[in-house]
């Protein structure tokens, strides 16, 4: 029996509820702790406001994050194939995250349920909106008519092809997370030093920068929009911001008055990423050359 197919993707592509329903993009929910809270954050249902969940942690409350577990990818992925969809699921980069693993493990046992059904999971090596971009360009070529095995392909191939640019204002959550020594954050933090972050081809997160000042950090995001973009200008640019729409608006601002994108989409950092980068994080996401 021929069927049609679903793009699944987890919270952490922080894909706002207007695009995912648009193009009936289906979110695997993800829980993250604020204090002694436990909440559940998908597109448009967080439990808590993202102004109330940046000013809680820019106040010193603890926040964590755990991954998705197989028996949750079970029971979140088993009702689309009981109505005889098939599915792909581009999932958060496995170089940030467990949840690759854990979706093979379950995706394993599905297919042992239903092997009339076809399930794929693609590990995106992207975090954030650059996973966000690759699930939606991945839609907009379903909602086309893109066949199945075509899609498969493109996403192999585009997922080298986003290019993630970002900076980080707050050194405190990234000390917390191991990603830089308390020393480097107490410095970084006197001198006005702003970190440039980018993924590597594992998709793990690589400090390539270390700017000083906040204007000069944003003026480096501009240029590598430049100077990587596979076209020019690019299709589209994503912005990405945690509790700091100034920041995206001046980068905004500056692209389109540069003539370096067609198009911008801003869009919010969601809890899940936000409680390993904090406040005044903000990033540029677009289409480059392979690796």
């Amino acid at each position: 029996m021929v069927s049609d197919y679903l793009i699944v993707t987890d919270a952490t592509a922080d894909l706002p509820v207007e695009i995912t329903s648009k193009l009936g993009i289906k979110v695997v929910p993800m829980s993250f702790m604020l204090g002694d809270r436990e909440y559940l954050f998908h597109p448009g249902s967080t439990g808590i406001s993202l102004d109330e969940f940046y000013e809680a942690i820019d106040g010193g409350t603890p926040v964590s994050t755990s991954q998705i577990g197989p028996s949750a990818y079970v029971e979140f992925l088993e009702p689309f194939l009981k109505e005889n969809k098939d599915i792909i699921y581009i999932c958060f980069s496995s170089g940030l995250s467990g949840c690759y693993g854990a979706s093979v493990v379950a995706v394993d046992s599905l297919r042992e349920k239903y092997p009339e059904r076809r399930i794929t999971t693609i590990d995106s090596l992207c975090a954030s909106i650059g996973e966000g971009m690759l699930v939606y360009l991945a839609a907009l070529r379903l909602v086309e008519g893109m066949s199945y095995d075509e899609m498969l392909t493109y996403i192999e191939n585009t997922r080298h092809k986003i290019c993630h640019w970002f900076l980080v204002k707050d050194l405190n959550q990234l000390k917390k997370g191991g990603r830089i020594s308390p020393l480097e954050a107490a410095l970084g933090t006197t001198l006005g030093i702003v970190p440039i972050i980018s993924t590597d081809c594992e998709g793990k997160l690589t400090v390539i920068s270390k700017i000083h000042g906040l204007k000069k950090a944003i003026r480096y995001l501009i240029d590598r929009l430049r100077t990587d973009s596979f076209d020019k200008p690019a299709k589209q640019a994503f912005i990405g911001h945690g509790h700091c729409p100034e920041y995206a608006k001046m980068l905004e601002e500056t692209i389109l008055a540069e003539g370096l994108a067609s198009e911008t989409r801003v869009l919010q950092i969601g809890p899940v990423i936000g409680s390993h980068v904090g406040s005044g994080m903000c990033a540029v996401v677009f289409e480059g050359e392979q690796d």
